[in-house]
């Protein structure tokens, strides 16, 4: 998993210097880059849950983000930019990548965002090998 998340890392790290973006890698517990928030969400027939949700204190535009949670494994990656849509103004991840893990810290799912769109999900398996592709 290490080799994995290096190999990911070099090779966006030299892409991304080759366009000439700025890189920060960041922790999701890290409270001078993130806002936590915390709160209990509860669908139809189910147990209340705890949910954690982080949010960016001062991104900044053009600039490639690695973001790692308290685990230090990858959960983002992507360079956070501003648009223009329709006359407003819109800054996000337009083009990312999410991962998601099983609770066994294997890969489960990782989502390729395009053009703030998401386009593909790759699933693998509880051995973290892959298992499919569906495309949006």
């Amino acid at each position: 998993m290490n080799k994995l998340i290096l190999l990911i890392l070099v090779f966006s790290v030299n892409t991304v210097l080759s366009q000439g973006v700025d890189t920060l890698v960041v922790y999701q517990n890290d409270t001078t880059v993130f806002n936590i928030t915390g709160s209990f969400v509860q669908w139809p027939c189910s147990k209340p849950e705890f949910h954690i949700s982080y949010d960016l204190k001062d991104p900044k535009d053009s600039t490639f983000y690695i973001i790692y949670n308290d685990e230090e494994q990858l959960v983002e990656e992507g360079i956070y930019s501003s648009r223009l849509i329709g006359g407003v103004e819109y800054s996000d991840f337009f083009d990312s990548k999410y991962y998601h893990y099983h609770k066994n810290g294997k890969l489960y799912i990782v989502y390729f965002k395009e053009d703030g769109r998401t386009v593909k999900a790759e699933f693998y398996n509880k051995r973290g090998k892959f298992k499919k592709v569906k495309i949006y």
